[in-house]
């Protein structure tokens, strides 16, 4: 049988006191600040780890000798995409860190999802990211999709 005398009083929270003092809600906001830090580093991270081992890949083909000097001169040229597309990601990147607190994005193929820490995302400022984004990364737009974290 439950104990009647441990549910929680009716008044409890009523005068919007949480418990938490003011200094201590700073320090949780600051660590949920350093999570989201942390999300944004990891998607960076995992995108810049494949491009790295794309580019390896490539050298792999470009050092082998029993390659034709036209795969080899392929895989050059795919490192050169490689290497114009994450100096454009790096570029929207810097852009959108003016207007939001972090931003990332992340590639899967052809295909970009946008990352941005706010409190909110309306459909203008969606619409303003996708824009800029088309426009740095050369790509249009239902190649690129929008998503914010708090």
């Amino acid at each position: 049988m439950a104990d009647k005398g441990a549910a929680a009083s009716p008044e409890a929270g009523k005068d919007g006191q949480s418990g938490v003092s003011p200094a201590d809600q700073e320090v949780l906001k600051g660590m949920n600040n350093l999570s989201a830090r942390e999300q944004f580093d990891q998607i960076q991270l995992e995108r810049e780890r494949a491009a790295s081992k794309a580019y390896e890949d490539l050298d792999k083909i470009v050092a082998d000798s029993s390659k034709t000097q036209e795969e080899a001169a392929a895989a050059v040229e795919e490192q050169g995409r490689i290497t114009a597309t994450e100096e454009r990601i790096a570029s929207l990147q810097d852009k959108l860190v003016s207007d939001y607190e972090n931003a990332v994005v992340k590639q899967d193929g052809d295909k970009f999802e946008i990352i941005v820490q706010a409190d909110a995302l309306d459909s203008k400022q969606a619409v303003k990211i996708v824009k800029l984004a088309t426009k740095e990364l050369s790509v249009k737009p239902d190649a690129v999709s929008v998503q914010f974290i708090q």
